[in-house]
């Protein structure tokens, strides 16, 4: 979620947001998830 607003992201999505922002990422379905975080200034 971000901004209030579901992404539903599937394999070999990627996704870029200022994570300034609001935001959370959870796993649905009961799925395995794994998430590679890059933060740079």
């Amino acid at each position: 979620m971000f901004e209030g607003k579901e992404y539903i992201l599937e394999q070999g999505d990627s996704v870029y947001f200022n994570c300034g922002y609001n935001h959370i990422m959870i796993a649905v379905n009961g799925k395995s998830v794994k998430l590679l975080a890059v933060v740079f200034n």
